[in-house]
């Protein structure tokens, strides 16, 4: 079979498949050439997705000088729905990581049987509204802290452990990893891009322009915007898919990083719960050493994606994701982070 071929076996499996559940849908391509990304979903809708991921460190040469990698499955199931909202159950399966620290977490979940679906909810187009059991979720996360402190005390020489205080540690790791606002952040960093167009009407080929609030993972961040370019693409677009696109791009400097360090200092100082008078001390360091030149720090942003989308049920079927970036010193050599994500629908 030549690749023609088995693009278009592919396509017709695909469209089979996912016709089950949208068989009273009609196509979202529009009469006046625009397209329209709907949700046509039904209770009992289940998806698997395969999810491969990579961050690669590079030098101001191009070497790679580290590079981990993840794999999951993510699986969507449909549990409620109504005229004007749907709600989806979201579980991880196959958790895998090169990264030795995740790796422990996921067996340590896997081990304690915390692999707590996330439920989550849509309204009638797709549109992600809310996380809607995250009292359960930072709950699951509270069990892995006495096993993590476990692994970190075995890291620690036996002559040093009687006089090593683990409480504080205890508490910035529980404070890290059991923050309801860094718990949702990730959660939206990784579905979010997968219904970013679900409810829009686009004409093709043309460039839409917005500012788009970028998420951090660690609370206390002040809030930054991304410039974003969103457009679909007419040359791979027909009644039975969309190709969507979006480039975005952020500026980070010195105002940004002092806000990272800010939001880094004040979890760990609340989390040990340090006297006001140390508390002062250390922001008035942080301030100076912010003041210094020489320790300015420019960063920039670039995220790519390419989204296709399944037209009469709108569930998604790939979407790619590359994220770039860079750390410029005011001396020195600049680095590169390179993210990458595939998310592929498994059929």
């Amino acid at each position: 079979m030549n690749n023609l071929n088995k693009v278009n076996m592919q396509r017709f499996f695909i469209s089979v498949l996912l016709a089950l559940c949208g068989l009273a849908a009609s196509a979202q391509m529009m009469p006046d050439s625009t397209v329209q990304i709907c949700a046509y979903w039904s209770v009992g809708d289940k998806y698997d997705y395969y999810v491969e991921e990579s961050t690669k460190k590079v030098n101001s040469q191009g070497d790679t000088v580290s590079n981990e990698l993840s794999s999951r499955i993510m699986r969507f199931e449909v549990v409620g729905s109504t005229d004007s909202s749907h709600q989806i159950r979201l579980t991880y399966l196959d958790e895998k990581s090169t990264n030795p620290q995740n790796e422990q977490i996921y067996q340590i979940s896997r081990a304690l049987d915390l692999n707590i679906p996330i439920l989550f909810s849509t309204d009638a187009n797709g549109v992600l509204l809310s996380i809607d059991n995250l009292g359960d979720i930072v709950s699951g996360y509270e069990k892995l802290i006495d096993p993590l402190m476990e692994i970190v005390k075995a890291s620690i020489p036996e002559a040093e452990k009687e006089e090593f205080d683990f409480s504080p540690l205890k508490e910035v790791m529980r404070s890290m990893l059991c923050n309801p606002q860094t718990i949702q952040t990730g959660i939206m960093e990784d579905i979010g891009r997968l219904y970013f167009f679900h409810g829009a009407r686009l004409k093709m080929d043309e460039t839409y322009k917005m500012e788009e609030p970028l998420l951090f993972i660690l609370p206390g961040i002040d809030n930054l915007t991304a410039q974003t370019n969103v457009w679909i693409e007419g040359d791979l677009t027909d009644e039975y898919s969309a190709v969507c696109r979006t480039y975005s791009c952020a500026e980070m400097g010195e105002d940004f990083l002092k806000s990272a360090i800010e939001g880094a200092a004040n979890m760990t100082l609340d989390a040990m719960e340090v006297s006001d008078s140390l508390t002062s001390e250390i922001k008035n360091e942080i301030d100076e050493m912010m003041e210094d030149k020489d320790i300015s720090y420019q960063l920039s942003w670039e995220q790519y994606s390419t989204e296709e989308v399944h037209l009469n049920t709108g569930w998604p079927l790939k979407l790619y994701i590359d994220k770039y970036i860079k750390v410029t010193p005011p001396e020195g050599e600049t680095e590169e982070t390179i993210e990458s994500k595939s998310i592929e629908i498994i059929l």
